[in-house]
């Protein structure tokens, strides 16, 4: 599966963020496709929302899901996510999930996991996330 990744972001204090990001990826042949966005977190103790606009080749190919989780100290982003809505038009399945990003055994990386998929087609996710980190007050 190829994989490309685009971002944008906007600062707006040191603790939180809003920013953007966007990657596409071919699914194999078995309608499995991943969607990796590395790091979403801007540091320990971070929460973040996650909004995901998933869509292929066709304009009737479009999903979403909204997505809670959180950067625990110590630990990555698994066993974080909650899912607050998600909707398909084609039966796509989607799950969001940490993964070891860079290699390491960490769980620092934000993935959204789908099945369900057009075998070998091309799709996009773009991903706008607001991210609040550990308070100084």
């Amino acid at each position: 599966m190829g994989a490309s990744l685009t971002e944008d972001g906007v600062t707006l204090d040191g603790r939180a963020i809003t920013y953007t990001s966007a990657v596409s990826a071919t699914s194999n042949g078995s309608g499995a496709v991943n969607f990796d966005f590395g790091t979403i977190y801007n540091g320990d103790d971070s929460i973040m929302h996650v909004q995901a606009r998933i869509g292929g080749t066709s304009p009737y190919e479009l999903s979403y899901i909204y997505v809670n989780c959180a950067k625990v100290s110590g630990q990555g982003l698994q066993n974080t996510f909650d899912t607050v809505s998600s909707y398909t038009a084609e039966g796509l399945s989607m799950t969001p999930t940490s993964y070891d990003y860079l290699g390491a055994n960490n769980n620092h990386g934000f993935r959204i996991a789908c099945t369900g998929a057009d075998a070998s087609s091309t799709y996009s996710c773009r991903i706008v996330v607001s991210r609040i980190g550990e308070s100084s007050t």
